[in-house]
């Protein structure tokens, strides 16, 4: 769900429309992409309606489906072992079948992923925060 100057799902831009019976046509850029250069699937969320909420869906999206663009990778932070990379999907069509959820739901699928890697997230902060305590004993909280 990265875009550069994205803060909040309704200044998303990627673009998901009708491209005939039972396909979508997707149009837009993803940056800070881990991993994309070796990606064989690009879980891709954008939207079909202007409504903030309801006009966003998710796309599984097979990495050789054409149309898709994957740059050089970003010198961000200085962060290179993970291949941050940018992504373009320019007219990259799919069909029903890659339709992850249901059609306008696609805020309850990135909820979901997100409320998970939050959560996991946390736990290794906690994990790290109790094995750096000098007395093994100790507990974080």
């Amino acid at each position: 769900m990265n875009r550069e100057q994205v803060q909040t799902q309704e200044k998303i831009s990627t673009s998901i429309e009708p491209a005939g019976i039972g396909r979508w046509r997707i149009n837009g850029t993803k940056c800070w992409i881990t991993g994309a250069a070796s990606a064989r699937m690009f879980l891709v969320f954008g939207r079909h309606t202007k409504d903030t909420y309801k006009g966003m869906s998710c796309f599984a999206v097979p990495g050789t489906t054409a149309g898709i663009t994957i740059h050089e990778p970003d010198d961000l932070l200085s962060v290179t072992g993970v291949g941050l990379r940018t992504v373009d999907f320019s007219d990259v069509e799919v069909g029903e079948e890659n339709l992850i959820g249901q059609l306008g739901r696609g805020m309850v699928v990135a909820e979901s992923g997100l409320l998970f890697g939050r959560f996991l997230y946390s736990c290794h902060v906690f994990g790290y925060y109790e094995a750096m305590q000098p007395d093994n004993d100790s507990l974080c909280f």
